[in-house]
């Protein structure tokens, strides 16, 4: 396992050490994303999660809107939306291989949680998986509870992950209602350090839970400086988890082809073939065969696996902008010194802008090359086709 206090780790790192541990077991990973819509958040989240090989990520605040459009690889996404206000929203990412219905969701009132009740097979076991998101204050538990407790009684492992704000450890009126619906769903938290950090204090606000402590292999948390105040959370539990088959793409690498060969086996191709058909179905069959057999010689088909590359303009010098601004939230927390806070801030702000300008400029060169390859391919035709003016 990364060293959770190493000032340089980055959360893909700490994410990828628990999956390569724990590959056979259920990884379940919640985390406070303040906003999947903001540019330099959805590029570290791409980055962080994509095929990471956590089998089921919860995110609260995502601030997503209705229409909104989200595609993790390797993960199908369910969410529910805040409907009359910004902000909140909730989304459970399960792999692709798992399949998941949707039992019950909120209606994304601002004053109510927003949560969704989803089935989740996981191998050959059904599990009832809730992620939830409690804006401070939020009353109306008892809406969760009675979506919850009326498909409790057909699972025998039931999960709720996410954040609900109920300040645990300091008491008060949140904290013992939220105590008490956990309770009547026999729902037993993950036994996190606090999870969220601010100035002047810290807080244990986000939760994994589960009717089956007894199963809890392992559990640990880091900041997630790129998103929010909040760490990032994950619990291993004893529940078989099928390994997945690994992606893998077949395509035609047409980069190789080498023109001039490929334009003299053109001119020699047996086109006959085609003018002597009578039918204009057998003229496509054999041009398409003459097309196919040259591409099998001058560009064949190739497998290979897939790349985690969801955020190509992702690079080195970011990546080590990112371990810079971790060092120094890090930093921040042990000393709650104001001056730490701002140097972190104005890190944390040059993060955002040099992933805003690399995304910028990874497409601007893509659709610039793109227009080239256009123009290149035109200006081929003209040449070699001679009855064409």
């Amino acid at each position: 396992m990364i060293d959770t206090n190493d000032d340089r780790t980055l959360l893909s790192e700490y994410v990828q050490s628990i999956t390569i541990q724990y590959e056979a077991n259920l990884k379940v990973g919640h985390l406070n994303a303040q906003s999947l819509c903001d540019v330099a958040h959805q590029s570290e989240f791409l980055d962080t999660f994509s095929n990471c090989g956590l089998d089921i990520i919860t995110v609260s605040e995502t601030w997503f809107k209705d229409g909104d459009k989200f595609n993790l690889p390797g993960y199908n996404m369910f969410n529910i939306n805040r409907k009359d206000r910004n902000g909140g929203g909730v989304a459970v990412f399960s792999k692709t291989s798992f399949p998941t219905k949707v039992l019950e969701t909120s209606q994304g009132d601002f004053d109510k949680p927003e949560y969704l009740l989803l089935q989740v097979q996981v191998g050959t076991v059904k599990i009832l998986f809730a992620g939830i998101y409690r804006r401070p204050k939020a009353g109306y538990m008892n809406l969760f509870m009675e979506d919850f407790y009326k498909h409790v009684i057909n699972f025998k492992y039931c999960f709720v992950c996410g954040d609900i704000n109920a300040g645990f450890g300091r008491g008060g009126e949140d904290t013992r209602v939220i105590t008490e619906v956990l309770n009547l769903c026999n729902l037993t938290c993950v036994p996190f350090q606090p999870t969220f950090h601010t100035t002047t204090c810290d807080s244990n606000l986000d939760i994994i839970s589960s009717n089956c402590p007894e199963l809890l292999f392992t559990f640990g948390q880091t900041p997630a400086s790129g998103f929010s105040g909040h760490d990032f959370i994950f619990s291993v539990f004893d529940l078989s988890v099928p390994r997945a088959a690994k992606s893998k793409t077949t395509f035609r690498n047409f980069n190789k082809i080498v023109e001039e060969q490929l334009m003299n086996d053109v001119l020699s191709a047996q086109w006959d073939e085609v003018y002597c058909q009578n039918e204009i179905n057998g003229k496509l069959t054999s041009f398409n065969k003459i097309i196919s057999d040259l591409m099998d010689k001058h560009a064949p088909m190739h497998t290979c696996g897939v790349k985690k590359q969801s955020a190509p303009w992702m690079n080195s010098y970011i990546r080590q902008l990112i371990r810079n601004r971790n060092r120094l939230r890090k930093k921040h927390l042990r000393t709650k010194c104001p001056l730490d806070s701002e140097c972190f801030k104005e890190v944390r702000n040059k993060v955002k802008q040099a992933i805003r300008s690399a995304k910028a400029k990874y497409y601007y060169d893509k659709f610039k090359d793109s227009g080239n390859d256009s123009k290149k391919n035109m200006v081929y035709c003209e040449k070699s086709s001679p009855n064409q003016r």
